[in-house]
């Protein structure tokens, strides 16, 4: 669950809305049309913060975002399992990631990533 606290790209000291990803579409266009936003297709959602089970999420903060693209990658991050989602967030801090478009080109990339898991048996996973 990702919970995004969002802002009128253009009104940034107005009003904001938490939206939790992944949602409905018509839910989120709801939410959104309080925001004065009627396309979620354009990045001009302002991420004031971001919170839930996913920390490594916070490079996105202070960011326009297109939302679409952010309840696509919800959505993706919600299949994951527990060694997918440690990846996902390992690789984030480890190569900076900090772009809608890579975070999601990262979710088909995981299997060039290992995460140790085990450190009480490191020796077995070494070859």
């Amino acid at each position: 669950m990702i919970i995004a606290e969002l802002k009128n790209g253009a009104y940034r000291d107005n009003y904001s809305i938490d939206i939790t990803f992944p949602v409905d579409e018509e839910s989120m266009m709801e939410q959104l049309s309080g925001l004065n936003i009627s396309d979620s297709n354009i990045a001009d959602c302002h991420v004031a913060k971001i919170s839930g089970d996913i920390p490594a999420l916070c490079v996105l903060e202070n960011n326009c975002i297109n939302v679409d693209e952010m309840n696509y990658l919800a959505r993706r991050i919600d299949s994951f399992d527990y060694y997918e989602l440690a990846k996902f967030q390992g690789a984030i801090a480890r190569e900076g990631i900090c772009t809608m478009k890579d975070l999601i080109n990262l979710t088909f990339n995981l299997h060039n990533y290992t995460v140790v898991t085990d450190f009480l048996n490191l020796k077995k996973h070494r070859k």
